[in-house]
C-alpha cells in the first residue's frame, strides 16, 4: 500500500490528442480541503488545541518566511506523523467518499458535470493538485480520472514521516509533474482549469481559449467581490506605509490625533491609487489578453465588465479625493498632483525607460509629503532624498526581476511572454549596475542623515549614525544575493526569502525605534 501511494499513474492507452488538466482545491471544490481532511483524521478539538501553532505557521507562510512546502510539513508533522500508510489510506478513501457525497456540499455546482463532459468528449482527464495524493487518488479512481498530486513520505515501517516525497505539487511543480506524467504535449489539445496564482504556470501551457480560470464560480457574489478587490489592487495598499514615515521619524507615532490623520491620508492615497490601477488595466486590456499571466486580470479575463470597472474606479477616485479634501487643502493638492503624475505615467511616460522610474520615485515622495501635511510633522530633506532613491531602487529591482523571468521564459517555454515595452530600454547588465549604484548612493544618504546635526538634535541622540551599520549590511547582503548567490528576485521578494536580509531590517527597525521612542540615544556623560 505504501508503495502504491507514492506512485504516479503512468500514461496508458497509447497515443492521444486531447487532454484536460483540472486543479482540485478551489476549482472543483468550494474551499481548500486541507483542514477538513485533518479535522476528519484528528477531530476539530485537536485542531483547536493547536490553533496557535497552526496560525503562526500560516502567518509565516503568508509573509513569505515559510514556503508552502515547509508550512505543510510542519502541520502534517503535528497532525499525521506516525500514522501508517494503511490508516491514512482508510482516512483518504473515507474523505474522498465524503467529497463525492452531495450532502457534504464540498464540490462546486457543475464540477461533476464538467468532468463527465470532458470524459464524454473522449479526452484524457487528470486532476493536478497540491492536495495530498492520499485522498485525491481515491477521488480520481472513483471518477475514472488520472491523478497528479502531492505525495507523502513513508519510512521502512510504512509510517508517515511528516515529510513530503518530492516537491509540493503547486506552481511550476505542476508543470514539471504534468510533463513527467504525460511526456511531451506536442500535438495534444490541452484544456486547463485553475483558480489561483498557483495554477498560472499550468494555465500558461495553453492559450487563452483553452485556459479557464475560476470557470465554475463566475456567478457567485464572493467571486465578484474578490474580482473587485483584485481590480482595485488592494494588496498594493501596503505601499502607502510610506505615508507614515514622517510620523515615525518625527516621534509622533503614538500621538492618537496625528496617527488618525495619517491613517486617513494613507486611505485617501490608497483609494486614489486604485483608480490609477483600474485606468491602467482599461488602457492595457488588449495587450494583457496576450500575456500568459496578465490575461487573468479581471478586465482581461472578462470577469468584470468595462462599465463596471469604470464605475468602480470613479467611485474609488471620488472617495479618495473627498477624504483628502476633508483632511486639508495641502493633502488634496498633493494627492491631486499624484493623480496627474500617474495619468501622464499611464498614457505616456510608462513607455520611456528611466523616466518611468523617476515618476514612480516621485510618487513615493508625494506619499511622504502627504503624511507630513496630514500630521503636521517636519520631514528632513535627507529622508525625502532617501525615499526617492529607495523607490528607484525598488522599481529597478522590479525591472531586473521582469528581465530575469523574461529570459527564463524565452529559454524554457514554447509560449514566451510578450516583453513590456518599457523593458526595451533596459538590459540585465544595466539593471544590475544601476541597482549597485542606487544601493551605494542611498547608503551614503542615510549616513549623511544619521550624522546631520538637525537630525541628531530632533532625535536627542549623537549616536544615530550607529544605525547605519544595519543599512550597510542589508545593502551588501542584497548585492551578495544577486551577484554571488544568483538569486535574481526583486528586492521585495528577496526580503521575504532571505532571512539574513530580514534580520538586518528588523535590527535596524528595533535600533531606530529605541532611539526615537525609548530613549535609546546612548548619550555620553
Amino acid at each position: 500500500m505504501a508503495l502504491e501511494l507514492n506512485k504516479l499513474t503512468n500514461a496508458t492507452g497509447g497515443g492521444y490528442s486531447n487532454l484536460t488538466l483540472l486543479d482540485f482545491d478551489g476549482t472543483l471544490t468550494v474551499k481548500d480541503t486541507f483542514f477538513p481532511f485533518l479535522a476528519m483524521v484528528r477531530g476539530r478539538a485537536f485542531l483547536l488545541r493547536h490553533a496557535l501553532f497552526i496560525c503562526l505557521t500560516l502567518v509565516l507562510w503568508q509573509v513569505g518566511l515559510y514556503s508552502a512546502h515547509r508550512a505543510k510539513e510542519r502541520i502534517y508533522t503535528l497532525c499525521l506523523k506516525g500514522l501508517s500508510s494503511d490508516e491514512l489510506a482508510r482516512f483518504g478513501s473515507a474523505f474522498a467518499q465524503k467529497l463525492l457525497d452531495p450532502q457534504s456540499r464540498l464540490l462546486r455546482a457543475g464540477a461533476l458535470e464538467l468532468i463527465r463532459a470532458h470524459q464524454g468528449a473522449n479526452r484524457r482527464v487528470a486532476i493536478v493538485s497540491a492536495s495530498p495524493e492520499i485522498y485525491v487518488r481515491p477521488f480520481c479512481a472513483a471518477l475514472g480520472l488520472e491523478c497528479i498530486a502531492t505525495r507523502f513520505e513513508f519510512d521502512a515501517a510504512g509510517c508517515f514521516t511528516g515529510h513530503l516525497l518530492g516537491a509540493n505539487c503547486n506552481g511550476a511543480e505542476k508543470v514539471n509533474r504534468v510533463k513527467a506524467h504525460f511526456g511531451a504535449l506536442t500535438g495534444v489539445t490541452v484544456e486547463v482549469y485553475g483558480d489561483s496564482s498557483g495554477d498560472y504556470p499550468m494555465l500558461a501551457l495553453v492559450d487563452s481559449a483553452h485556459a479557464h480560470l475560476n470557470a465554475l464560480r463566475t456567478s457567485s457574489l464572493s467571486f465578484k467581490l474578490r474580482e473587485m478587490v483584485r481590480l482595485l489592487r488592494v494588496q498594493q495598499y501596503v505601499k502607502n506605509v510610506f505615508v507614515f514615515i514622517p510620523l515615525f521619524f518625527g516621534g509622533k507615532l503614538l500621538d492618537p490625533v496625528a496617527l488618525w490623520a495619517t491613517v486617513q491620508a494613507a486611505l485617501a492615497f490608497s483609494l486614489t491609487s486604485s483608480f490609477i490601477y483600474v485606468l491602467n488595466d482599461l488602457k492595457d486590456v488588449a495587450e494583457d489578453r496576450l500575456h500568459s499571466i496578465k490575461r487573468f486580470r479581471p478586465l482581461a479575463a472578462g470577469t468584470i465588465t468595462v462599465p463596471s470597472a469604470v464605475a468602480l474606479g470613479v467611485l474609488s477616485l471620488l472617495a479618495g479625493l473627498t477624504l483628502a479634501w476633508w483632511l486639508n487643502p495641502m493633502c488634496l493638492a498633493l494627492i491631486a498632483g499624484y493623480l496627474g503624475l500617474n495619468l501622464l505615467y499611464v498614457y505616456l511616460i510608462k513607455q520611456w525607460a528611466l523616466f518611468d522610474l523617476i515618476v514612480i520615485a516621485v510618487g513615493f515622495d508625494l506619499r511622504v509629503f502627504t503624511g507630513a501635511a496630514s500630521s503636521g510633522v517636519y520631514i528632513s530633506s535627507w529622508l525625502v532624498l532617501m525615499v526617492f532613491l529607495l523607490a528607484m531602487f525598488l522599481a529597478m529591482g522590479k525591472r531586473w526581476d521582469d528581465l530575469r523571468r523574461q529570459a527564463q521564459t524565452d529559454s524554457s517555454s514554447q509560449r514566451p511572454h510578450l516583453m513590456r515595452r518599457s523593458l526595451y530600454g533596459y538590459s540585465r547588465d544595466f539593471a544590475l549596475s544601476t541597482l549597485t549604484f542606487l544601493s551605494a548612493v542611498n547608503t551614503i544618504c542615510y549616513i549623511q542623515y544619521s550624522m546631520d546635526d538637525s537630525s541628531m538634535a530632533r532625535l536627542g541622540s549623537s549616536y544615530l549614525f550607529l544605525t547605519s551599520l544595519w543599512v550597510i549590511l542589508g545593502n551588501l547582503r542584497y548585492l551578495q544575493d544577486i551577484f554571488v548567490l544568483e538569486q535574481g528576485y526583486s528586492p521585495t521578494k528577496i526580503l521575504l526569502k532571505d532571512r539574513a536580509l530580514l534580520v538586518c531590517l528588523v535590527l535596524w527597525a528595533l535600533h531606530i525605534t529605541s532611539i526615537i521612542y525609548a530613549g535609546g540615544g546612548y548619550e555620553p556623560l
